[in-house]
Formats: structure tokens, sequence, C-alpha cells
């Protein structure tokens, strides 16, 4: 059988399956002219999306199906966390990549949880094993970062890699065994796993002693927090914080928008957009801006207060007779003259009032 040139392999339940649909139509724009297919894996989607989906050039859908008693092992026995969960058991898909090695030259994960920005065709060149390092701001995880605890027979300890884009080929020595091992694996280490399929696949990179072709994390992986993730070619929103769930991302990725919006167009599923805030970013920056600059003019003309003299300060004759004293606080100013109340001044927001000597009314201000 004649091999496809290139696979990029998608997974998605129910309830997030407009994000599938989402850079689906990413890959499309970006790549209108190349040669690929769009496997979005599932276990079950309603009929409206398939037939959303179906619209979309270069989608084929296949349903997920695990091997007898996998679903059982990993949730009875995987430590509790947000992925343990049936929708989330459509991780696994991800070892899919080295199983799709049989019908296409090239496979590439994408996690659905992502924004594509621009044409992609590069990562073609990363296998026959590509991924992006495990990075933060500070360095690289661990890849005990995975896992509850150490594994053993492993280093915990290695710099890990980025499951979230894999790029495999079929220059891959025998990936129906890595496919098996990694399957096998996760039963047998069910009860470590706190990111299954990225702990596992950095196991089987040790196991197997495959060398990985790193490709930059800034340019295929970037998160969305990133001061430059607006020009990376893919959009990671790797958190519990995701484009659907969280107004500043939402306004911050417009691209995003239109294309769900597209998305509906087809007449797939949308996600509960009531709580999200739909005016551009720009709105609410530019009220924090004037927020900020009140703000920052306050602090001056406070600073400016205390600078003038805020306190007492007192002044005697023969060090004993008090000439001249005078007391400031945030609200009044009193003057004292020979221990006789000279000057008061009150105020009170924008309000000004003055007495001589302390008591004879002598003038009101009110400042607008």
């Amino acid at each position: 059988m004649q091999k496809k040139k290139c696979a990029y392999v998608l997974a998605a339940s129910q309830n997030i399956i407009f994000a599938a649909g989402n850079v689906a139509l990413e890959l499309n724009r970006y790549m209108p002219d190349e040669e690929f297919d769009i496997l979005i894996y599932h276990r079950g989607l309603e009929r409206k999306d398939v037939k959303a989906l179906n619209k979309i050039k270069n989608v084929v859908l296949r349903e997920f199906i695990l091997p007898q008693g996998f679903e059982e092992a990993i949730l009875n026995n995987m430590p509790s966390g947000r992925l343990k969960n049936k929708n989330s058991l459509l991780t696994f898909a991800h070892y899919e990549v080295f199983n799709l090695l049989d019908e296409y030259q090239t496979a590439i994960w994408l996690y659905i949880d992502t924004s594509v920005q621009g044409n992609i065709k590069g990562l073609q060149s990363f296998g026959p094993v590509g991924m992006a390092e495990d990075k933060h701001d500070y360095g690289r995880f661990p890849v005990q970062v995975n896992f509850v605890k150490p594994v053993p027979g492993f280093d915990m300890e290695a710099p890990a890699f980025c499951s979230a884009v894999v790029v495999a080929s079929d220059k891959l020595p025998d990936p129906k065994k890595i496919y098996k091992w990694c399957l096998d694996k996760s039963i047998e280490l069910a009860e470590y796993l706190i990111t299954p399929d990225q702990g596992i696949i950095n196991l089987a990179l040790q196991y197997f002693k495959l060398k990985v072709n790193v490709f930059p994390f800034e340019e295929y992986i970037a998160f969305s927090s990133w001061p430059q993730a607006h020009l990376a070619k893919i959009v990671h929103f790797g958190t519990a914080a995701k484009v659907w769930n969280t107004s500043d991302l939402y306004q911050a990725y417009p691209q995003w928008q239109r294309t769900h919006l597209e998305y509906l167009s087809l007449g797939g599923s949308d996600f509960d957009r009531s709580t999200l805030e739909q005016n551009n970013i720009i709105v609410g920056y530019r009220y924090l801006q004037q927020e900020c600059h009140e703000l920052k003019e306050l602090l001056q003309r406070q600073r400016n207060y205390f600078e003038s003299g805020y306190g007492r300060k007192s002044y005697y004759l023969f060090g004993f007779l008090p000439l001249l004293s005078w007391r400031k606080n945030m609200s009044s100013l009193k003057i004292k003259f020979l221990g006789v109340p000279l000057w008061k001044e009150k105020r009170k927001n924008n309000k000004r009032s003055f007495f001589l000597l302390g008591f004879i009314p002598l003038l009101k201000i009110n400042r607008k």
C-alpha cells in the first residue's frame, strides 16, 4: 500500500470538539495547497458535529478504541487529578502517531488547546522523532514532573520533552513496537501518572534510545502567556485557563474567535460564551491605562503634599516662649502665633474652607 504524505493527529471528546474543529480549519487556512489528512480521534460525537467536521477539507474522523481492560486499569489506579476521567482517556490517542506510520510517511500530533497561526509544514523535517523541550521561565522541567514518584530504571532527572506537538516519521525503527510499549507501560505505571501521555513518551525515548530532533518551543508550541506568543506558528493554552474559558485569552487571540465562528457557521457545537468579555482587548487595556494614570496623579499629589511639610513644626522665642507653630494633616492646616490660633484651613474632598483666628469664616472654595 502506498503511504500518504502526512497526517495531523488530533483527539477530542464531545465537550471540546469545537476546539478540534478550530485546529482543523486553521491547518487548512495556512496550508491550502499542501497534501495532508487531519485525523480526529473521538469516542462518540453528536450528529451535528460529525456533519460540521465532515465539511472541513482533509478531515478524517476515527473512533478511538482502547484495548480491553485499559480504561478500567487507568481509572482505577491513576492518582486523582484533572486528567483522571473518561474524557481524558483520549490523551492516550497520542500514541497513534507511532501506530499510523504504516499509513503515513509522517504523523504529527497536535493538542487541540492550541491556535495554529501559520504554516507548520516545517515540522515534517524533524522526523524520525521531533519534539520541543519542556520549558518554563527558568529552564527545563525534568521527566519526574510527569509522575507522582520516581519510576525505577529510568533517569527521572533527565530534561523532559513536551508532548503537545510530536513528530514521528516512518524512518523510525519498529514504530508498532513503540506503540504497544506505550500502551502496556501506561497500564503498568498507572499509579505513577500525572501527565500520562507526556510521561510515557518521555520514558519511551529513554527505553528505545531515540534521538529527539528538537524544534523551537517559541515557534511551534509557545505558551499563550509568553510575550512573543502572538507571533508563534502554534500557541498553546497549556493550563486549566483555556481560550474558551478565560476572558483575557479569548480577547488576546481574536483569530481563534473568528475561526470558532466559522466552525459554528458549519453547524458545529458552541460553548458557553456568556461569561467571556466580548470587547476588543484594547478597550480593557485603555480603561486600565486611564485608571493607572489617575492613580499615578493621585500618588504624585500625595507625594507633593507630604513633601510640602505634612506634620507639625514649632518655633520658640528665648527657647521657651511659643512664637509660631503649625500643624498639618490630610484634612486641615492650623497656624498659631504666640499660642493664639491665627489661621485654620479645612479640606474635604474638593472643598476648602478658611478661617481667621481659627473660627471666623473667611473663604470657601469648591474645586470641581
